[in-house]
C-alpha cells in the first residue's frame, strides 16, 4: 500500500516536471523571495514612518502643553501678587482701610499695572468695600461701599485721572461679608481660589486672601480676578496644525 502511494506521487511529480519548464522552476522561487523581501521592506518602512509621525505628534503635543503650562503658571501668579501687595501695604500702614478715597486711588492705579488681572478689591471686616475693574475697552470702573451708607454699592465710571464721571449703577443691600468668596477666604485662613463664575458677561476666577493684624484679628479680605480674556486670546493664537485647538479643563 505504501509503495503504491510513493509510485503515484513520483508519477505526479514526473508529469508536472515535463509540463513546467526548468527555467520556471528555477526562477519562480527567486521571484517569490524578491516579492516577499520587497513587501516586507515596504511594510517595515510604513511602520517606521507611522512611528515617526506618531513620535512627532507626541512631541508637538508635549511642546504645546509645556507652553500652555508655563503661560498659565505666569498668568495665575498675578492675582496672588496683587493681593499680597495690598496685604503688605495694609500691614505696613501704607494703606488705611478707613480712608476710602485713598484705597480707591490705590486700586485704580494698581489695576492699570496688571495685564492679566481684571479686578482688584478690598472688603473690610467692618463693612466697607472698594474695588476697581478694568474693562475690555480699557475703561476703569470703581466700586465703593461706605460704612456710613445703607449697604449701597456704588459703581462709578472714571476718567484717565481716576475721577468719577458717571454713576453707572447702585446695588442696594450689598453685603460682601456674606459672599462666598469672602466667607471661604475667612474659613480657610489663607489665599484661596473661588469657583468659576460668570461676571460682566465673561467667565471669571478670583483669588481671595484674608488680611490679619499683628494680633491675628481679621481686618479685611483682598480679592483679585484673573483675566480670562487674555488667556483665551493666548489659546486662540496657538498654531496647532491646520485644525488643532487647545483647551484648559477644570479637574474634578
Amino acid at each position: 500500500m505504501t509503495m503504491s502511494i510513493i509510485r503515484l506521487f513520483d508519477h505526479i511529480i514526473s508529469k508536472l516536471s515535463r509540463k513546467i519548464p526548468l527555467r520556471t522552476v528555477i526562477i519562480v522561487p527567486f521571484v517569490i523571495q524578491i516579492f516577499a523581501v520587497v513587501g516586507l521592506t515596504g511594510w517595515l518602512s510604513f511602520l517606521n514612518g507611522q512611528k515617526a509621525v506618531d513620535d512627532l505628534a507626541s512631541q508637538l503635543r508635549s511642546e504645546v502643553a509645556t507652553r500652555i503650562h508655563q503661560h498659565l503658571e505666569t498668568h495665575t501668579t498675578m492675582p496672588y501678587r496683587a493681593n499680597q501687595i495690598n496685604a503688605n501695604a495694609i500691614r505696613l500702614g501704607l494703606l488705611n482701610l478707613e480712608d476710602t478715597p485713598a484705597l480707591e486711588r490705590h486700586l485704580w492705579k494698581q489695576i492699570q499695572q496688571f495685564d492679566t488681572v481684571s479686578y482688584v478689591g478690598i472688603g473690610t471686616e467692618k463693612g466697607s468695600y472698594v474695588g476697581a475693574q478694568l474693562l475690555d475697552n480699557g475703561a476703569t470702573l470703581v466700586e465703593i461701599l461706605e460704612q456710613s451708607t445703607t449697604n449701597q454699592l456704588e459703581i462709578w465710571e472714571t476718567d484717565d485721572e481716576a475721577s468719577h464721571t458717571k454713576l453707572k449703577e447702585i446695588l442696594p443691600n450689598y453685603a460682601h461679608r456674606d459672599q462666598a468668596w469672602y466667607a471661604k477666604a475667612v474659613t480657610e485662613g489663607k489665599p484661596v481660589w473661588s469657583q468659576a463664575y460668570f461676571s460682566s458677561r465673561r467667565t471669571t476666577l478670583s483669588v481671595n486672601q484674608p488680611i490679619y493684624n499683628e494680633q491675628g484679628h481679621l481686618l479685611a479680605v483682598a480679592t483679585a480676578d484673573l483675566s480670562a480674556l487674555e488667556m483665551s486670546q493666548f489659546l486662540r493664537d496657538l498654531k496647532i496644525g491646520k485644525t488643532g485647538q487647545s483647551f484648559i479643563l477644570e479637574r474634578e
